[in-house]
């Protein structure tokens, strides 16, 4: 992997056991080696990668993918999406009742001024 991602391997070991922060930058990159979403990687209970050397000496990949964990975790993240968006959509609303209490406002005070 750390050749895959263009680090030294102390770099790595250094990622894999929490020692260092992971930047952004090589979670995607790790993401799109691993095939999975950057998501999946830093949940505590990530999809388990095995790497296997075969005998003509070429790396293997064996994924085990719990379907239901995955869906769990893309469901989550789709619920915040949506609160957020629902938290931004009140709040643009109570913006827009705000000014059209101002625009009435102001409509009132020309209305009053033209009278007089």
């Amino acid at each position: 992997m750390a050749n895959k991602l263009n680090i030294e391997p102390a770099a790595y070991s250094k990622i894999e056991t929490n020692r260092t922060r992971l930047a952004t930058e090589v979670l995607e990159k790790i993401s799109v080696i691993l095939d999975v979403s950057p998501l999946a990687i830093m949940k505590e209970d990530p999809i388990v990668v095995n790497f296997n050397e075969g005998a003509n000496n070429h790396g293997t990949v064996n994924s085990w993918i719990n379907a239901e964990t995955v869906f769990t975790y893309q469901k989550e993240l789709v619920d915040i999406i949506i609160a957020s968006r629902d938290s931004e959509i009140m709040t643009l609303k109570i913006t827009v009742d705000n000014q059209q209490k101002l625009i009435s406002q102001q409509t009132n005070i020309i209305e009053k001024l033209n009278k007089g």
